[in-house]
């Protein structure tokens, strides 16, 4: 993070051009190396003491790309605090989900970009900045905006007479210190809980007005633009059918009191309340409720605390957006009109859970949580927050997953062994949780061991009678392997062979040796490999690390190489446009082969 003046912190921009300060990793000989991966300056992976974060040259999370949107790219914004910008799984925020499950079902006419703008901390003070100073240089098609929880501090103020007030920044000239901002996130000072103590309900219906000023003026903007705007609710722990006495016997709350988690499930209401409102008082504005809001009962397997979804919180986010986002007439830019709310109780959550896995399962997700299920109760790429949930949520994407794209694969005794264990584990785990029990009857009944998987069927029916539904069943039936069409991918047992090394540690010491290796001096399809291990550890940067590939190829004259793999990336990512990056090399390949020869 670095100082912003207007906006107290700002992800940093040109991280990788800079002296970036990263926590450093000890790899196997002993030697610490900063914990940066870039192979191009342009995106990489930046290590703090709790996990790893992919960014951007632009400062903000996620693959690289230009400000100059494709004709072929329909574009949209996130902005928002925490719960837009994710804790620290890069493959798991709900922009990066929502990119996913949308071009997995594109017509091949239109592509979509999520870029996710949300940065910790954030509020609807510093959208309004963020929005002017730099979202619309990247000419957005649509903007979702999912902010709230950082404002009810202020709006439960009683001094605010003014939105100059409202968002007054009152950075100290320390602000300029990580270590000063990290002791101020988390710890509070006995004049900051006092000042918690005086928030109220009362004043906060009086300073309503300045969040809404807020909203508004980005969305006014919007619609002279032409820029579509969802208001999404705010995703909460807190529910309307589940008193705070019962939900704070639950590990999320350990660190509340009753009396301001009565404040915050009132004010977070409010703010829902609030972007209804304004979702029906714009022409370009539609309102996005989804299932892991109020509504919805007992939910905790996918928070990671009151507030903050955990990643599978953040797939049922985004599966609904997309299901939102579906509804939009994009020729005629038709307004999204119902409001129907979304409100699940625990076994038809677990339901829709499934659903959102079976919407899109690519290698994104397939290397995220067979880093979970392999290393469990290890620690992955970043710190655990609720263990057993996460655990069991990774082992349910992982082996349905397997399940959907690799049904031959279970042939191996190897992989067959990983799935049935971690599924078992989960249960274990987590006892109430009905899906491992579902998969791992169907898990049997793919490897032919009908008695086991009608056992495994009645202990899943019986925890939850949803997995009956012919709907639901004819749905997983219908799913396409995805996967499997990834020219880049080879076999499962390569991709999880190649993922054996111990992360984060075997992340880092891989890229120093492939940083060091010389092609002159390993077999070029060995050397290839290699490359591919590395996308199958980071498949985030899959354009920095061929493009890398290319370019080593081509400066030692092994063209052939060279165009193969360029060959092969024309044809993935059309929404990151690698027809055109790849094409340019085929072309540059093939003009340097004819002029070689001659």
């Amino acid at each position: 993070m670095e100082f912003d003046k207007d906006i107290g912190y700002h992800i940093r921009r040109d991280s990788f051009t800079k002296k970036t300060k990263a926590y450093p990793v000890t790899l196997e000989s002993g030697n610490e190396v900063p914990g940066i991966i870039s192979y191009d300056s342009k995106e990489g992976i930046v290590r703090s003491n709790r996990g790893d974060i992919l960014i951007n040259k632009w400062g903000f999370r996620g693959p690289y790309v230009e400000k100059e949107k494709p004709s072929h790219i329909y574009r949209i914004v996130t902005l928002g605090g925490s719960t837009t910008a994710g804790k620290y799984e890069n493959e798991g925020t709900y922009p990066r989900l929502l990119e996913r499950m949308l071009n997995s079902q594109s017509d091949g006419r239109k592509y979509y970009q999520v870029l996710n703008f949300g940065v910790w901390g954030y509020d609807s003070c510093d959208l309004k900045t963020v929005y002017r100073r730099e979202v619309l240089e990247f000419d957005p098609d649509m903007v979702l905006i999912m902010s709230g929880w950082n404002d009810i501090g202020k709006l439960g103020q009683s001094k605010i007479n003014s939105i100059e007030d409202y968002c007054k920044n009152n950075y100290s000239v320390l602000s300029n210190s990580n270590l000063y901002r990290l002791l101020d996130f988390w710890i509070k000072t006995p004049w900051q809980e006092k000042q918690e103590s005086k928030w109220s309900v009362e004043n906060f219906q009086r300073n309503s007005t300045f969040y809404l000023q807020n909203i508004r003026k980005i969305i006014f903007n919007a619609q002279k633009r032409n820029i579509l705007v969802g208001m999404v609710d705010l995703p909460a722990l807190y529910s309307t059918k589940i008193s705070n006495k019962i939900l704070k016997e639950l590990p999320h709350f350990r660190n509340q009191t009753i009396d301001r988690m009565n404040y915050r499930l009132k004010a977070g209401l409010k703010i829902n309340e609030l972007i209804k409102q304004i979702s029906l008082e714009f022409e370009n504005t539609f309102y996005v409720n989804h299932s892991i809001s109020f509504d919805t009962g007992l939910k905790a397997v996918f928070f990671s605390d009151e507030i903050h979804p955990s990643w599978p919180g953040n797939r049922l986010l985004a599966f609904n957006v997309m299901e939102k986002i579906n509804q939009l007439s994009f020729e005629g830019k038709t307004k999204i009109r119902n409001h129907h709310k979304k409100s699940f109780d625990k076994k038809e959550l677990e339901i829709e859970y499934l659903k959102s896995i079976v919407s899109s399962f690519s290698i994104e997700d397939l290397s995220f949580t067979y880093c979970f299920v392999r290393l469990w109760p290890r620690r992955c790429t970043f710190t655990f927050t609720m263990e057993g949930a996460e655990y069991a949520a990774s082992s349910t994407e992982f082996s349905l997953g397997v399940l959907l794209n690799f049904p031959e694969g279970l042939r191996y005794k190897g992989v067959r062994d990983l799935v049935e264990k971690s599924l078992k584990n989960s249960i274990e785990a987590l006892p109430d949780f009905s899906p491992p029990y579902w998969i791992l009857s169907q898990f049997y009944y793919t490897i032919g061991n009908s008695e086991n998987g009608d056992i495994w069927a009645q202990k899943a029916y019986l925890i939850n009678p949803l997995f009956k539904d012919s709907s639901f069943l004819r749905l997983f039936k219908g799913y396409s392997k995805k996967i499997k069409k990834n020219v880049l991918f080879v076999s499962l047992p390569d991709f999880l062979k190649a993922l054996k090394i111990q992360p984060p540690m075997g992340t880092y010491q891989h890229f120093d040796e492939l940083k060091e290796s010389s092609l002159f001096k390993e077999n070029s399809s060995k050397y290839v490999q290699r490359y591919i291990d590395a996308y199958y550890l980071t498949p985030l940067m899959v354009r920095s690390i061929f493009e890398n590939l290319v370019q080593e190829l081509i400066s030692v004259k092994k063209f052939q190489a060279a165009l193969e793999i360029s060959q092969k990336l024309k044809s993935t990512k059309p929404e990151y446009n690698f027809k055109r990056i790849f094409g340019d090399y085929e072309n540059e390949i093939n003009k340097m082969s004819l002029a070689s020869a001659n």
